[in-house]
């Protein structure tokens, strides 16, 4: 005879013969399944409630999993990265400069293109490398390669995501503002202060250069390559 407790166990399982899965598991839910219905919604139409009806769960469910809609656009945002963002060009370019320029090209277009589904992309430190997992192994590999020890190639990798994600980051601001940033900020700020002071600065702003163009992503590449030669070469 069962116990109360048996009983209540036995009951807890399901077709699959689990005991005791999460709201989530109960409901057949994993990542992939909850991406790609959330991918089918659209980010600008996507909310915990639509994907729940989506995917014919309670709410409650998706909690097992994602926690905020927040959270879900982001989960969204690097999915959609990681998949257009091809290592196939790195691992097949000519010489490590090549894969440098490649990897860089390639993370900047790619979440630009993803227009307002890029603003929840999470480019904070945890994410920096782990979201391109397969363009950042090529990236090493090539440098490894062509003659930077381990460490040196680590530093580089990190060093090249962090410029590029610096400047995906002034495309978007540049983007949604009437103006350009910093040329704007910094003539308030000028315009406070007294009017023969900080002449490097006003001929700066006068000039009027674009930094939040493709002219500035060359010039910043040319920077670490010439840099990352100069350091190969000692």
């Amino acid at each position: 005879m069962l116990t109360k407790h048996h009983a209540e166990k036995t009951m807890k399982k399901d077709v699959l013969g689990e005991v005791e899965r999460g709201r989530g598991e109960r409901a057949g839910l994993d990542l992939d399944r909850i991406l790609r219905a959330a991918r089918r919604i659209g980010h600008d139409k996507l909310s915990m409630q639509a994907l729940a009806d989506a995917l014919n769960v309670d709410r409650k469910a998706l909690n097992y999993h994602v926690k905020d809609r927040q959270t879900l656009l982001a989960l969204v945002a690097k999915d959609t990265l990681t998949a257009s963002f091809s290592s196939a060009d790195i691992a097949h370019a000519a010489t490590w400069q090549d894969a440098c320029r490649t990897y860089a090209t390639h993370l900047v277009d790619a979440a630009v293109a993803m227009g307002g589904l890029a603003e929840h992309l999470r480019f904070d430190d945890s994410e920096l490398m782990s979201w391109n997992l397969l363009p950042t192994e090529e990236l090493l590999e090539q440098l490894n390669r062509a003659g930077f020890s381990e460490a040196a190639a680590v530093r580089l990798a990190v060093l090249l995501a962090a410029l590029c994600v610096g400047h995906v980051k002034d495309i978007w601001q540049a983007r949604s503002a009437v103006d350009r940033t910093r040329p704007r900020q910094l003539q308030k700020w000028l315009d406070s202060v007294d009017g023969k002071s900080y002449s490097r600065l006003r001929q700066a702003v006068a000039l009027g250069i674009d930094t939040y163009g493709p002219e500035q992503l060359d010039f910043s590449l040319r920077i670490f390559i010439a840099g990352a030669e100069a350091h190969l070469a000692s």
